[in-house]
């Protein structure tokens, strides 16, 4: 059941529709403490857990991050390590800054199952449906996080209809996971898609309490003497790399100085079947290589992720494919993004990537939701949905990019990425708040300084 009161106040609530009014909201969360740091996962919520020395360093760090910010009023949970972050955080700050104390963004009560292990709580080492199904917990004694999204909705009520324009909150991980899903509107599946690190800084923009831009997320850049920490959805947790973004392949229009470029900024680079070629190559052997020399350029440039584009097709497509995956076991290539458009999977290739440890992002171009449980039994790590909204390999079916990601994303457990017309943030977040955990983009690049169309 939801709470009366938020849904009477939601209901009531005049100021609802876009105007100029707009407000600024850092989001931060709570400084690191043992519950982040032992080997043996316990349910945190509501215990008392204080900060330990690197978290007392990091509340410091993102305190001097903000100082020549105006922060407003920071408003901190009710639970001590929250409060303890935002009296480093505020000292820091050049001005005298106004410290509210906040029960509406106190964490989840985790009723039970606090202070618990995940095995004692869930009878799994791994957290079982707090991690795998978030959607179907049930918390004996505690909240729901339907409950959890009325109170802070509550929150946003109040500061929206208040004078202030900037405020600061310092709240804790499980109270920003669901406010991510708030701010994207996305559902409670993708509980863990937006995690932010222990002191992890986010910026949004406000503009009616049901309507959030996110201008940025999770910078950290400035804990442990700027050591760049890796984002924390399932993308980049799978690939390895810092930003849920794969540079579309684009046949002759990468090569390693693009692929590289995009790796080193964050994302994933990936290498096009012509990739770094003004010819074509008079073989399949002769293609083969090429492709060994240009991943060869990429190694060189960078040690980060990247990819290359495994695409069945050709006059001799067997040929063809076992001369480029034999390159790919060779080059240690980290990632394969296998194209196809048949009438099935390729689970063949799949399964072969994968015995030889490289991580499979599969992009079907005509996937229907069949489809895509098909590829998760195969044992695909990653989906691509493509809408006809692509601008290079246009898929069969006349279905729009943000119609076939939550056809998809339903349809499946492991991540679904978005294809097909991103270009910039507005798309970017409509693609979340979808379901989709990340973008697949290919056209926007082409503007990039390093494209070999610059």
């Amino acid at each position: 059941m939801r709470n009366l009161f938020a849904l009477l106040s939601l209901l009531t609530l005049v100021s609802l529709s876009y105007g100029e009014k707009r407000k600024t909201i850092y989001l931060i969360r709570n400084g690191e403490t043992s519950l982040n740091t032992d080997s043996i996962h316990r349910v945190g919520g509501r215990i008392n857990v204080p900060l330990n020395d690197l978290g007392i360093s990091h509340c410091k760090a993102a305190g001097d991050f903000l100082s020549n910010q105006n922060i407003g009023k920071i408003y901190h949970s009710s639970l001590p390590r929250a409060k303890q972050s935002a009296e480093y955080i505020a000292k820091q700050h050049k001005t005298q800054v106004e410290m509210v104390e906040e029960s509406l963004i106190v964490d989840i009560s985790f009723g039970i199952y606090e202070g618990k292990t995940y095995q004692e709580a869930f009878g799994n080492e791994k957290g079982g449906d707090l991690i795998l199904n978030p959607e179907k917990l049930i918390i004996p004694e505690g909240e729901t996080f339907y409950s959890v999204m009325d109170r802070l909705r509550l929150f946003f009520v109040k500061f929206w209809e208040s004078d202030e324009e900037v405020c600061t909150i310092v709240s804790h991980g499980s109270v920003i996971n669901i406010l991510s899903l708030m701010f994207l509107q996305a559902p409670l599946e993708k509980f863990w898609s937006m995690h932010m690190s222990p002191c992890g800084v986010s910026k949004v923009q406000m503009n009616s309490i049901y309507a959030f831009n996110i201008e940025y997320w999770n910078a950290n850049t400035f804990l442990k003497g700027g050591e760049k920490k890796p984002c924390n959805n399932r993308v980049c947790q799978i690939l390895k790399i810092e930003k849920p973004v794969i540079q579309g392949p684009m046949f002759w229009l990468t090569d390693a100085k693009l692929v590289a470029a995009v790796s080193e900024a964050g994302g994933l680079g990936v290498l096009g079947p012509h990739a770094g070629q003004n010819s074509l190559p008079k073989d399949d052997v002769e293609r083969a290589e090429r492709m060994r020399a240009e991943i060869r350029k990429v190694k060189e440039l960078t040690s980060k992720p990247f990819g290359i584009n495994i695409f069945h097709s050709g006059e001799n497509p067997d040929v063809q494919l076992q001369l480029m995956l034999k390159v790919v076991y060779e080059e240690k290539v980290p990632v394969a993004v296998v194209a196809h458009d048949g009438p099935d999977i390729v689970d063949d290739i799949i399964t072969e990537l994968k015995a030889h440890g490289v991580t499979v992002v599969y992009r079907h171009l005509n996937m229907t939701p069949d489809l895509a449980r098909k590829s998760e039994k195969a044992g695909v790590d990653i989906l691509v949905a493509t809408g006809m909204d692509e601008g290079g390999t246009l898929p069969g079916h006349n279905i729009g990019t943000f119609s076939i990601v939550p056809l998809i994303v339903d349809s499946v457990k492991i991540p679904v990425m978005a294809a097909g017309g991103i270009t910039d943030r507005r798309t970017f977040n409509a693609a979340f708040a979808l379901g989709a955990e990340g973008v697949f983009c290919g056209t926007l690049f082409l503007s990039a300084t390093e494209a070999r169309t610059s």
